[in-house]
């Protein structure tokens, strides 16, 4: 991955050619996100605005083992940084947050009560209630999906009645043009190991959620954010105090059982906006992968 991919866009008009603002450009004005859908999407049709203030590079692991070696113990506290090596305003500070070292104890989650809940309709069935235009095999990179995921990241983005995108708000693309999709890259994940899901505020949120979990079957969910964190967790929680932390969750849907953890994370917003605390969303981040290698 090249450490000016961002810097490489040419921005475009965010219009369509019918005027109406895109879907990607919608959300570019809330969080640049950008699906990478390899051609699927023609470049005219997507805005290019919001990339202006996403200037961050990160150090990439090849595969969840490089990840894993990164994170081999070694001591039960954090390494100490020498002052050289301390981060800066202008430093890459997940490249810098990679040299901490972990914990050499296993990431166990905190256990919480089992919860039983019926759902009226499969996923195909609910996402064509939302729009017609929406369903499972118009999600991008379906194609590498084989069952189940490692991690469903929730909460990017929120939809909500007043705007219904035509294109199925869902992907499991990689993508280097926004600060998840280098994230998610830094994390080692790779295409069918992740899968990226919007908040969606019509009907019931918490619902919703689920039936993503349902159908993607994750290892982790993170809650991207205070929003997504207190819905998925049905209460209202200060993200400073539990960020970072797995939860384990067993969730019984029309009588099959789903185990799963919760590990909420700032959202990459916050992170554009504070970089100094990349750092600490890396060592989240690490510690959902330690857990992941381990189950």
């Amino acid at each position: 991955m090249s450490d000016k991919g961002l810097n490489s866009f040419i921005h475009k008009d965010s219009k369509t050619s019918s005027g109406r603002e895109s879907y990607i450009a919608k959300l570019f004005k809330k969080s640049s996100w950008f699906f990478d859908l390899k051609g699927a999407i023609k470049e005219e049709e997507a805005g290019y605005n919001a990339l202006d203030t996403a200037s961050v590079s990160l150090g990439v692991a090849q595969n969840k083992e490089e990840v894993r070696a990164a994170n081999a113990p070694a001591s039960t506290e954090l390494k100490k940084e020498s002052p050289s090596t301390k981060p800066n305003d202008n430093s890459d500070s997940f490249a810098q947050a990679k040299k901490v070292l972990q914990v050499d104890q296993p990431i166990i989650p905190k256990s919480t009560e089992h919860t039983k809940i019926k759902l009226d309709k499969d996923f195909d069935e609910y996402l064509s209630s939302i729009s017609t235009d929406w369903a499972s095999s118009e999600i991008p990179g379906i194609e590498f999906f084989d069952k189940k995921v490692d991690v469903l990241f929730l909460g990017l983005d929120s939809i909500e009645e007043d705007y219904i995108p035509e294109i199925t708000p869902v992907s499991l693309r990689e993508s280097s043009h926004d600060l998840l999709g280098k994230m998610i890259m830094a994390m080692g994940l790779k295409e069918g190991d992740f899968v990226r899901a919007p908040l969606i505020k019509i009907g019931e949120p918490y619902e919703n959620a689920i039936r993503f979990i349902q159908f993607f079957k994750p290892k982790v969910v993170i809650s991207l954010g205070a929003t997504a964190t207190n819905i998925i967790l049905k209460e209202k929680l200060k993200l400073s105090n539990v960020h970072g932390q797995l939860s384990a969750q067993s969730i019984e849907i029309n009588g099959e059982t789903l185990q799963f953890s919760i590990c909420p994370l700032f959202h990459p917003e916050l992170l554009e906006i504070n970089p100094n605390m990349k750092r600490t969303a890396w060592i989240d981040m690490q510690k959902v992968m330690t857990f992941i290698n381990d189950n």
